[in-house]
């Protein structure tokens, strides 16, 4: 079958296939490193039953076999195909590699979308070989989910791949989830779940205001943010979206800004951005732009008045972090070691992932900015991932296998110091008065800030979030060196 019309993105044209694409077809699909996830043969494996089959695409009864060009030059730079059944859409897509990283895969698979819900498709699948990491991201990006296993034949070959069918709801449905956050709409409306915790997401009728609402009702309003609605549809047609402030988001990064906000009450959307760190924003000419594109333009608030906003909240919030307590006095007769400390009070109860996850954050911002505000290490808090782990663990004996704990950090740094066991002994009756058998501990990766890039290329790095159950707080503990 043939598309009505070409399909246009901001770089490509998507044509229905014909013949004169056999040979650039040829050159994608049975290239050993373009085709290699693919089913279709090797060039050494091409035979004539292949080549039949390739000829009468561009007549096939049951599909759209398309071609991809560049606007600017009319280099045919891709390949996709649709196959309708009862309102879905399966899809195959392939990018010349000589054009990968470019972005054309997020506008082409973009493109296929909203064709297709413009066709009154309800649904668009599509299988991965399981060792498709890239392709498989591809997908999740634009929020497909896996929903059944399969596998398949490499044409001409003796061999198999295990694959997953990914599949995207175009009509009530999600539009993104990961191990932690589900965004989608259903027929209550468009919602965010956070680790199974749901809640609706709405907008003031007449400003840009996104309204966060949880199971009891409490609401938090984000001033100048995103009309829920729009931001699915951008999300779901691959799209990001960018706030006011001139910010990029995709839909992690909206779900990151939501969690952060909720119970917050009443902010503006920098302070709810603060969940960002220092990630670079777009220029000023840009972000006028996609502020009308948006829809926020309208919104816009004057400098003076974000400062203010932002700053009386930033005050309201750092509260939770602990100057004051006698450990600080300690530490400082240890000025040798290796670690920053800081202590955080509770926000959540119980503690949990999420609640050692905003500790961490609001540590990182006490440690990773100056007192005016101005970033030392630039972070993406929303990067970092953690796991589980026992006191005992945390207490563990000097590692020698390579990798850093926290008493290596301790007793171990790039510059000898000669402290002892016993004066890790101290600091940590200091930190923890209570006693550590009520330590609830998470041990966090070190590839979202450029804090521990030193001490990855060589020492170690090392970041701990432990919440002490007698005392209702967290201590976050960092530690990253170079010699």
């Amino acid at each position: 079958m043939k598309i009505d019309n070409i399909i246009e993105t901001p770089r490509l044209m998507i044509r229905s296939w014909n013949k004169k694409d056999r040979d650039f077809t040829l050159s994608l699909w049975c290239d050993e490193e373009n085709g290699q996830y693919m089913s279709d043969p090797a060039y050494k494996n091409i035979d004539e039953k292949y080549l039949t089959c390739v000829d009468e695409m561009e007549d096939d009864p049951d599909g759209y076999f398309m071609t991809a060009e560049l606007k600017e030059t009319g280099e045919r730079v891709g390949t996709c195909c649709a196959f309708p059944e009862n309102e879905n859409y399966d899809i195959g897509y392939c990018i010349a590699k000589k054009h990968w990283r470019e972005g054309l895969g997020t506008e082409l698979i973009g493109a296929l979308i909203r064709w297709i819900r413009g066709k009154g498709g309800s649904s668009v699948t599509g299988e991965v070989a399981d060792e498709n990491k890239a392709s498989a991201a591809l997908l999740r990006k634009f929020g497909f989910t896996e929903y059944k296993k399969s596998r398949f034949k490499k044409w001409g070959e003796d061999r198999y791949f295990d694959s997953h069918f990914f599949r995207l709801g175009l009509k009530y449905g999600e539009v993104y989830r990961d191990e932690r956050y589900v965004l989608g709409q259903d027929d209550g409306g468009t919602f965010i779940e956070i680790e199974g915790e749901k809640y609706k997401l709405t907008s003031h009728p007449y400003e840009p205001c996104l309204y966060i609402t949880d199971k009891n009702g409490a609401l938090t309003a984000i001033r100048n943010a995103f009309d829920p609605s729009c931001v699915l549809q951008a999300f779901s047609d691959g799209l990001t979206i960018t706030s006011i402030t001139g910010m990029e988001y995709d839909a992690k990064d909206l779900c990151r800004m939501v969690e952060y906000a909720a119970g917050m009450g009443n902010v503006q959307i920098d302070e709810a951005e603060k969940v960002f760190g220092g990630r670079a924003k777009k220029k000023d000419s840009e972000r006028a732009e996609t502020a009308r594109e948006n829809g926020t333009e309208k919104g816009a608030v004057n400098e003076k008045e974000e400062a203010a906003a932002g700053e009386g909240s930033l005050r309201e919030e750092d509260g939770r972090v602990i100057d004051d307590d006698p450990f600080f006095a300690l530490i400082a007769r240890y000025p040798d070691i290796e670690i920053d400390y800081c202590l955080v009070k509770n926000g959540h109860n119980p503690a949990g992932y999420s609640a050692h996850w905003q500790a961490l954050l609001r540590a990182s911002r006490k440690l990773f900015t100056d007192e005016d505000g101005e970033t030392i290490w630039h972070f993406d808090a929303g990067r970092a991932d953690a796991k589980q782990i026992g006191a005992d663990e945390l207490f563990a004996p000097v590692e020698n296998s390579g990798k850093l704990n926290y008493r290596t950090a301790f007793l171990e740094p790039p510059h000898t110091n000669n402290y002892t066991d016993a004066d890790f002994d101290i600091v940590n009756a200091a930190l923890f008065p209570g006693g550590t058998d009520e330590l609830e501990v998470y041990e966090w990766t070190t590839d979202w800030t450029e804090y521990f890039d030193d001490g990855r290329e060589w020492w170690g790095a090392l970041c701990l979030t432990i919440y002490d159950k007698k005392l209702d707080r967290f201590a976050v503990i960092m530690a990253s060196a170079t010699d």
